[in-house]
């Protein structure tokens, strides 16, 4: 979900296919072993940014993601994150997860890339 509504740039908030995840970090050897370790990883997070920036390199700079935080567990209806429909409910997300959006925006006074 791309967050950033009246924030200075877009970030977004992931939820990784972690058996394709966990499958590339065995490949590369890395000493990962719960969620959280994947979510916090430096090298995780540089995957997922090279990731975003090589889909979204036609966007203007102020539409690019320039941060992301990785979520350890799916967003679901039972979580009251989503809609029957499987929509996002925005608000309920932003509320939720608020200490990860502002922890995104405080270590990041100025990001340009």
């Amino acid at each position: 979900m791309v967050v950033g509504d009246g924030r200075k740039f877009p970030a977004a908030l992931i939820v990784p296919d972690w058996h394709q995840l966990e499958g590339y970090a065995k490949h590369k050897g890395f000493d990962l072993h719960t969620r959280a370790d994947f979510c916090h990883s430096p090298r995780i997070i540089d995957l997922f940014e090279r990731q975003i920036a090589a889909r979204t390199q036609n966007l203007a700079q102020f539409e690019k993601i320039k941060k992301i935080a990785l979520l350890d567990h799916e967003l679901t209806v039972e979580g009251g994150e989503l809609t029957p429909t499987l929509k996002v409910k925005r608000r309920v997300v932003d509320e939720k997860y608020a200490s990860v959006i502002d922890r995104i925006y405080a270590n990041s006074e100025t990001v340009e890339r």
